[in-house]
């Protein structure tokens, strides 16, 4: 059988390369795919932690109408920032307190945490530079309307600061 060629099935050596370079791309979007899930889902933890910080304030705020109408709830009226942390309040669950002073404990409370700095619980803590912001109003027929806002830098976003803002008549 001179002169015959038998025909070989199977791939080139061609055929295989560009599988190759088409999985590899593939397989670098899923790994980019990845990269920006776990990216997101930080800014989500952020921002789930700053919403129940701002409607656990707004939950003091309706159970103290004494201390809201006497503007204790006043916090950083010149932007959303963290808080100052060293001066503890009155512990109004060990002791009776005046409206104010309970104003004072739940502004600590949520902005620094029970203890203050550090111990993990305040929106100091829990949020990248976490910052609150409460600012009560009147609005008229003597109701006032409180606005929480709870702010944290986003090293990763895009404007650096994000915010979440609350507005209750308490």
């Amino acid at each position: 059988m001179t002169g015959s060629r038998r025909r070989v099935a199977g791939f080139s050596l061609v055929e295989v390369l560009v599988a190759v370079v088409l999985l590899s791309i593939g397989l670098l979007g899923l790994a980019k795919l990845q990269f920006w899930g776990v990216r997101h889902t930080g800014s989500a933890y952020f921002r789930t932690q700053a919403t129940q910080i701002a409607n656990e304030m707004a939950e003091r705020l309706r159970a103290n109408p004494g201390g809201v109408v006497a503007d204790a709830y006043a916090l950083n009226n010149d932007g959303c920032r963290p808080a100052q942390c060293s001066t503890l309040p009155v512990d109004c669950r060990k002791e009776t307190c005046s409206p104010d002073q309970l104003a004072a404990y739940d502004v600590f409370s949520m902005a620094c945490g029970e203890k203050g700095a550090g111990d993990e619980a305040g929106a100091d803590d829990l949020l990248p530079e976490g910052g609150m912001r409460v600012a009560c109003s009147d609005i008229g027929a003597g109701k006032r309307r409180c606005r929480v806002e709870v702010c944290w830098d986003e090293a990763d976003a895009q404007d650096a600061e994000s915010i979440v803002v609350l507005e209750v008549v308490p």
